[in-house]
């Protein structure tokens, strides 16, 4: 919420907004939070370790949120497909149409070079690129990730007291004389096979559909 100046959080909110709805439909809406946070706790590591470094020291404030939407941004060219362009303004005039990937290079590229040659150097420079390029990593390692299935918070669920119970919840038995009742059962687990898996059947489950299977034979 706290950001230096209009233009400071417009910018931030134009890459959010143009980024994240890809983002959040892409992965979901917890991973989408996840990945937030995760960035913005990396750029705040990253901007402790180079206040260090910094002429300025530890003795500024950080604020802001570019950390967490460079985050998203970087999820976002990691994620998106590689034979497809992107459309960028630059200077919010000139239309050009450049690949994520090289997008985030450019961006990296930059980020690199005012850290090193503003940051690093002048008291006076009040950009924390440090921050950015902590963002920035958090995006990439979250993308690679989710991407080969490691990390996943869309799986994640707290089930409350008021939480009504589905059928899934339940394990039934079947008297494999009543034909009826067997294929409904039959039916109730295809459904959260096609649903959750083959794995997520209870041993119940995976017998039911074994003596339906005989039963047929």
């Amino acid at each position: 919420i706290v950001h230096a100046n209009l233009t400071h959080i417009l910018l931030n909110m134009l890459g959010l907004y143009f980024a994240g709805k890809w983002v959040e439909s892409t992965m979901g809406g917890k991973n989408f939070f996840a990945l937030y946070l995760f960035a913005v706790f990396f750029g705040a590591i990253f901007w402790l370790l180079g206040a260090a470094a910094s002429p300025r020291g530890a003795s500024e404030i950080l604020c802001g949120a570019s950390a967490g939407v460079l985050g998203v941004v970087a999820a976002f060219c990691m994620l998106y497909p590689k034979d497809r362009y992107l459309t960028a303004l630059v200077f919010f005039i000139l239309p050009i149409k450049v690949k994520p990937r090289v997008f985030l290079y450019i961006i990296v590229g930059y980020e690199v070079f005012a850290l090193l040659t503003m940051e690093f150097s002048s008291p006076a420079y009040d950009i924390a690129n440090s921050a950015h390029i902590g963002g920035i990593i958090a995006g990439v390692l979250f993308a690679l990730l989710y991407r080969n299935g490691t990390l996943d918070f869309g799986k994640f669920s707290i089930k409350t007291p008021e939480q009504k119970m589905r059928a899934d919840d339940f394990n039934f038995e079947v008297n494999i004389v009543d034909t009826e009742k067997l294929k409904a059962e039959v039916n109730r687990i295809l459904d959260k096979v096609a649903k959750e898996g083959f794995n997520s059947l209870s041993q119940s489950e995976r017998e039911t559909l074994k003596r339906a299977k005989d039963y047929m034979d």
